[in-house]
């Protein structure tokens, strides 16, 4: 499980206690358009804290308008660079990703990770992709070696699309449908039950159900704390999809409102649709498309307690709006309990 019931800020003498009990740590994130790639980075320098070592992933997408984009990630990834040399013991990789490649992620972590002598890492799920977050929760989860991990995640200061039509998407190229687990089966997929995390774009939950719909489970509308506006709007965007499931004859699907700082509270629910898919011995379906602390926190529980039957649904965009989201907010971390860190 995940131990902090609400997300944490670092105190200087937290980060020093947890590098000093290291031998090896590292920083592992991703370069994005977005500015708020660094903010965790910028977070540790003011902490005065000494990384040995940083790897930042550098995917090739399709963002719109390209020029604009690409000046942006170079201005992000020049900012990188300049906080490196206060942060990091040795200069920060840059690697490129597929955005999409949940294998590639494992197998990144697995050879610059899992099987080094890192035993400290800052993961800064910001901006990795959601397919990226979920590969990560499952290697985390599944992983039999000893390794203390944080999480970091910083909340953009606004996102810009609110005003868009919940049927004006980006469109998307292509379904992924995919198990968590190496090993697992879809089985008597009629008793399998659903998490579903929506996001802000109205059909992309649209085309997911198309593909796979779960007889009942579990709609997460994550609440932001402060920004009560983001779960209206994704409650609005996303009302067809959901009402259609609520209202469906015999429907088992029930709405819950879970702060994106409530790990606990998602920890919990994630088990109760374990139970019951377990009792049903069906698959459990999770629609990842909110907020990355839940989708991480949703993962690593049916990675770990249920990998055997753990799915996820994800249609991926045709191409991004690089003007998503303005600015950074706050970067918040999250820490796992000391038996959720292998061992």
């Amino acid at each position: 499980m995940v131990s902090c019931a609400r997300p944490q800020t670092f105190s200087a003498a937290s980060v020093a206690a947890f590098l000093a009990a290291a031998h090896h740590s590292m920083w592992f994130g991703a370069l994005s358009f977005e500015t708020r790639c660094s903010s965790s980075l910028q977070y540790l320098r003011a902490q005065e804290a000494k990384v040995e070592s940083g790897l930042a992933l550098n995917y090739q997408t399709n963002v719109t308008p390209p020029a604009d984009a690409e000046k942006r990630t170079e201005s992000n990834w020049n900012v990188m660079e300049r906080i490196s040399g206060e942060v990091f013991e040795r200069p920060l990789r840059r690697k490129q990703l597929p955005a999409y490649g949940f294998p590639q992620l494992q197998k990144v972590l697995e050879r610059e990770v899992l099987r080094s002598d890192v035993d400290l890492v800052f993961f800064d799920i910001t901006c990795l992709t959601k397919i990226h977050t979920l590969a990560l929760a499952t290697s985390l989860a599944s992983s039999p070696r000893r390794l203390k991990w944080i999480l970091a995640y910083t909340f953009p200061e606004n996102y810009t699309n609110f005003e868009d039509s919940a049927d004006q998407g980006p469109g998307w190229k292509d379904i992924i449908i995919a198990p968590l687990g190496a090993t697992a089966l879809l089985f008597n997929e009629s008793g399998g039950r659903g998490i579903l995390l929506p996001g802000h774009e109205g059909d992309r939950l649209v085309v997911a159900l198309a593909e796979i719909e779960p007889a009942g489970g579990l709609i997460v509308m994550a609440d932001t704390e402060g920004r009560p506006d983001l779960r209206l709007v994704s409650e609005r965007r996303n009302q067809k999809a959901i009402r259609h499931l609520i209202k469906m004859r015999g429907s088992g699907w029930v709405k819950q409102v879970i702060r994106v700082g409530d790990l606990r509270g998602m920890r919990d629910s994630v088990q109760r649709e374990i139970v019951r898919a377990k009792h049903k011995k069906a698959p459990v379906i999770l629609f990842p498309y909110g907020p990355k602390p839940l989708i991480f926190l949703a993962a690593y529980e049916l990675a770990r307690a249920y990998p055997e039957a753990s799915w996820f649904v994800y249609p991926i965009p045709s191409r991004y709006d690089s003007d998503y989201t303005e600015g950074a907010q706050s970067t918040v971390w999250f820490m796992p309990s000391e038996s959720d860190q292998g061992g």
